[in-house]
C-alpha cells in the first residue's frame, strides 16, 4: 500500500485525465447500464473543468507518485446573475484503491472551509440514497440530510435512482 501525501493543492491543468477517470469511474459504478451519453457527459465534465479557476477551483490529493488520490470542486448551482452566489453544489470523489483512509472527510472539510471564504451562502450535495459511506462522512461533518428530492419532470428512465438532497453551511 502506498503512503499518502494528504495535503490539499490546486488542481492544475495537466490533472484533467486523472480527475475525469475517477469521475467517470464513480458514474459508471453509481449509475450501471451505461444509459448516459458519454460525449456530452464527458464535454459538459470538461467544460465544468476549464471554467473551474473563473468560479471556484478544483482541488486535489495526491500519493507519493504524484498520482491523484481523490479531488473536490464547487459548481454553482443558481445560473440567475442576481443570485449566481447564492449555493454551490459540492462534488467529491476519491480513488477506488485509496477509500476509507480520510481522503474524503479532509477533501470535504476543505471544501467547506473554501466556501466560507467566499460569497456562497449554502452548499449542497447530493448522493444515492444506498451509498451510506458518503452519508455518514457529510453527517460527520455537519451536513444536514434534507431528504429525497421529487421526481423531476424528465424522470422517465427507470434505471435512474433517486438521490438524496443535504446542504450546509
Amino acid at each position: 500500500m502506498k503512503t499518502l501525501n494528504l495535503l490539499i493543492e490546486t488542481a492544475r491543468d495537466r490533472d484533467y485525465q486523472q480527475i475525469f477517470a475517477i469521475w467517470l469511474d464513480h458514474i459508471n459504478h453509481t449509475f450501471p447500464g451505461n444509459f448516459f451519453d458519454q460525449r456530452r457527459l464527458a464535454a459538459h465534465f470538461r467544460e465544468n473543468f476549464i471554467t473551474r479557476n473563473k468560479l471556484y477551483p478544483f482541488y486535489t490529493t495526491r500519493d507519493e507518485d504524484d498520482e491523484i488520490t481523490g479531488w473536490l470542486g464547487v459548481i454553482r448551482s443558481c445560473h440567475n446573475p442576481l443570485r449566481e452566489n447564492f449555493c454551490g453544489e459540492v462534488s467529491i470523489y476519491v480513488r477506488k484503491d485509496v477509500r476509507h483512509e480520510g481522503i474524503g472527510t479532509l477533501l470535504m472539510q476543505h471544501a467547506v472551509e473554501k466556501a466560507r471564504q467566499t460569497e456562497l451562502q449554502y452548499l449542497q450535495a447530493y448522493t444515492r440514497v444506498t451509498n451510506y459511506a458518503i452519508r455518514k462522512l457529510l453527517l460527520n461533518c455537519g451536513w444536514e440530510e434534507i431528504g429525497i428530492p421529487p421526481l423531476s419532470l424528465e424522470s422517465s428512465n427507470n434505471n435512474m435512482q433517486r438521490t438524496l438532497l443535504m446542504y450546509a453551511l
